[in-house]
């Protein structure tokens, strides 16, 4: 199977498609006119049109189709389920920013990469209830107690609770995941020693991102919908934009 090349575009209107794929989705689908027998009505609920020379049928008016979704496979699920976990690391990252570093720029990188990728983890969490699919929980722990007190879908969590780099279990044999003691070290750095391991761990960490979207589109079926791939091409393009800029900010060492 060919890997599709996904369109590059900014990263806010990539955002902005991929709500207007998804509105366009939940929408109810139009009363079919009348036409050839085996036509469903309008009150029959959604109409799927049959090939050429063939009649169409009635689907019926239950499970995501009902809803007006997009269809998804496991591939999809997969990709979604595991892109929270791997954007709740991120997070976890940055949560260390504000009292191990005295960069500006990394300031601003991290409040970045804290915007988007926790409007992608509540877009992910929705894509997967609205389908009846579970979102994993993850937790990651508070700066002032070595690493985070958030949680991906918006509730805090105990602080002493959770273990360092602890987000359910270990998943650092997932592309771009830091291992319990990378963010060890991570978290044990300050000044030019944190800002340099930073930029490593998070440019690694972005790579992996990139990695998960190209085995969703070599997958068999991952990937096929205009939902899924919009989403997944604007992770790929984000993460690339991300990495090129950290790769300067370690070239420039300030």
């Amino acid at each position: 199977m060919r890997v599709p090349t996904p369109v590059r575009m900014p990263a806010g209107l990539a955002v902005a498609a991929f709500l207007a794929v998804a509105g366009c989705a939940s929408s109810p689908d139009p009363d079919p006119a009348a036409g050839p027998e085996g036509q469903a009505s309008a009150s029959s609920g959604h109409y799927q049109p049959g090939a050429p020379g063939e009649s169409g049928q009635s689907l019926e008016s239950t499970g995501p189709g009902a809803l007006g979704l997009l269809p998804h496979t496991e591939d999809d699920v997969h990709f979604m389920q595991m892109m929270i976990v791997h954007h709740a690391q991120a997070l976890e990252m940055t949560a260390l920013v504000p009292e191990r570093t005295t960069r500006e720029d990394i300031h601003r990188l991290a409040g970045r990469i804290e915007a988007s990728q926790a409007d992608e983890i509540a877009l992910m969490e929705r894509w997967l209830e609205r389908r009846g699919e579970s979102a994993p929980q993850v937790d990651f722990p508070d700066p002032h107690h070595a690493h985070g007190d958030h949680h991906a879908g918006g509730h805090h969590a105990d602080p002493g609770s959770v273990d360092h780099g602890q987000m359910d279990h270990d998943h650092s044999d997932m592309p771009g995941m830091l291992s319990p003691e990378q963010l060890e070290e991570l978290a044990a750095a300050h000044g030019e020693e944190f800002d340099r391991l930073f930029l490593e761990f998070m440019i690694f960490h972005h790579e992996g991102a990139v990695h998960m979207v190209h085995d969703l589109f070599r997958s068999p079926a991952g990937g096929q919908d205009g939902e899924i791939f919009g989403f997944a091409s604007h992770v790929e393009s984000d993460q690339r934009i991300e990495i090129d800029r950290m790769r300067g900010m370690l070239r420039s060492g300030s």
